[in-house]
């Protein structure tokens, strides 16, 4: 999806910024699970086991 947008943007620039952003999301979401993952694990609770 952010690959199709910075296909359709009219300068370079803009484009890295869009893949810049997406970056930082994914780094984002990934440090924050495992914040949580970390604080669910200090408080005792198991993970699920299915």
């Amino acid at each position: 999806m952010v690959l199709g947008l910075a296909l359709q943007v009219e300068s370079w620039a803009v484009a890295g910024k869009l893949l810049l952003i997406w970056f930082l999301v994914l780094l984002s979401s990934a440090s924050v699970a495992h914040l949580i993952a970390k604080a669910a694990r200090q408080k005792g609770i198991e993970p699920w086991k299915q």
